[in-house]
C-alpha cells in the first residue's frame, strides 16, 4: 500500500531510530524542537536526503517520549518512510495517521 501521510510511534530509542533512518537520509538537523514541544516531546529532528529532497520528522524525549520515538512523513516521503518503518519495526510501531494514496 502507498501512503501520502504516514505518522506514528516507534517503540525504540531515539538513537536507534536516527541511526536506522540515517542509512537513507544523509542529513540530520535538530531544527524542529518547537514543533516537537507542541506534541509534548523535547527534541525534534529533520532527516533529509539531500540528493532527492526526501525528508522525515523525528521527535523524542519529554512526556510523550517515554512511549517511544515519534515520526512523521508526507507526500512521496511517506512511501519510503512507511516501507522502512514496516520493515525494521514491523511489530514495534504504532500508526497514528496513515492516508492512503491512489495513483
Amino acid at each position: 500500500m502507498r501512503f501520502d501521510w504516514y505518522q506514528g510511534t516507534i517503540y525504540d530509542d531515539e538513537k536507534s531510530v536516527l541511526s536506522h533512518f540515517s542509512s537513507h537520509f544523509n542529513e540530520v538537523v535538530r531544527d524542529a524542537d518547537s514543533l516537537a514541544k507542541k506534541a509534548r516531546y523535547d527534541v525534534g529532528y529533520t532527516l533529509r536526503n539531500t540528493s532527492t529532497g526526501e525528508e522525515v520528522k523525528v521527535f523524542a524525549g519529554g512526556h510523550n517520549g517515554v512511549h517511544g520515538t515519534h515520526f512523521c512523513s508526507t507526500g512521496e516521503n511517506a512511501i519510503i518512510v512507511s516501507q522502512a518503518v514496516r520493515r525494521q519495526w514491523a511489530d514495534g510501531h504504532h500508526v497514528t495517521r496513515a492516508d492512503a494514496c491512489q495513483d
